[in-house]
């Protein structure tokens, strides 16, 4: 298998197993446990949050956790780096949240441990999932940094040394690097990130889900611009996908279709 071809049928189970615990209800309480046993790390030196407010609540932990690991930016920095949420609200959101929490601890303090959880709890520990990791890892380590800074940020991370919890995080850290790449092939396309979410996959329900507000334009004539976005997402990422052998990209692609959905 090439890897062009390992590109075209692993970008669906990549979005899928990659982003699985990020909306995982665990991993939303997750951030109330953090906030009792880790308060004084990610929150030292800020504010304290208003009389009844969490440091971390609903999207607000998803966009720390996600993003912070860029560091103590400003939220234009971050609606830069994070492309598809809807900037407005980013931008406004993220100054918020970091009055409360520092963004890098609240990374390694919640969400790196939440995405192992979720493995831990998730995925077998098998040699399979084992060689899956080593596999990632021979990809995400070698990828080129440029145009890429979430994934930069995630890829300096602690790694866990337990099977399930090192295929959690290794297979956020391929995610990363796919939205990276497939974040170029949008802004290279001219289409803006709005249209390219309501033209794919999901729709209006995944442009809501990233803060965009209705009435949405109608996009029904984006449809083969939005397929050749995908085609360019496929030909970057397989660049990265180069370091493997054939015999490597289809390993990679059997172990990672059989985990199912």
């Amino acid at each position: 298998m090439t890897p062009l071809e390992c590109a075209e049928i692993t970008g669906g189970p990549i979005g899928n197993w990659g982003g699985k615990f990020m909306m995982d209800m665990a991993t939303f309480a997750k951030a109330a446990e953090v906030g009792a046993t880790h308060g004084d790390v990610f929150t030292e030196g800020c504010e304290p949050p208003p009389e009844g407010q969490a440091p971390l609540d609903g999207m607000a932990s998803y966009m720390a956790g996600r993003f912070g690991v860029l560091g103590n930016v400003d939220g234009e920095q971050v609606t830069a780096a994070a492309v598809v949420v809807a900037p407005e609200l980013l931008s406004t959101a993220w100054n918020e949240i970091v009055k409360y929490v520092n963004p890098i601890p609240t990374s390694h303090y919640y969400y790196a441990p939440a995405c192992h959880d979720w493995g831990r709890t998730n995925l077998e520990d098998t040699p399979e999932l084992a060689r899956l990791s080593e596999l990632v890892a021979k990809v995400v380590d070698a990828a080129s940094p440029t145009a890429a800074p979430i994934f930069c940020g995630w890829r300096l991370t602690d790694r866990p040394s337990d099977t399930p919890a090192l295929a959690a995080h290794m297979l956020m850290l391929l995610r990363e690097l796919r939205f990276a790449r497939h974040s170029v092939a949008i802004l290279s396309d001219g289409m803006t990130p709005l249209e390219a979410i309501l033209s794919g996959p999901g729709g209006e329900g995944v442009a809501q889900m990233f803060q965009w507000q209705p009435p949405f334009p109608d996009v029904s004539h984006l449809a083969e611009r939005r397929q050749q976005i995908e085609i360019e997402t496929n030909r970057l990422i397989a660049n990265d996908y180069a370091v493997l052998t054939d015999d490597e990209c289809q390993t990679f692609a059997d172990i990672l279709n059989s985990l199912g959905d």
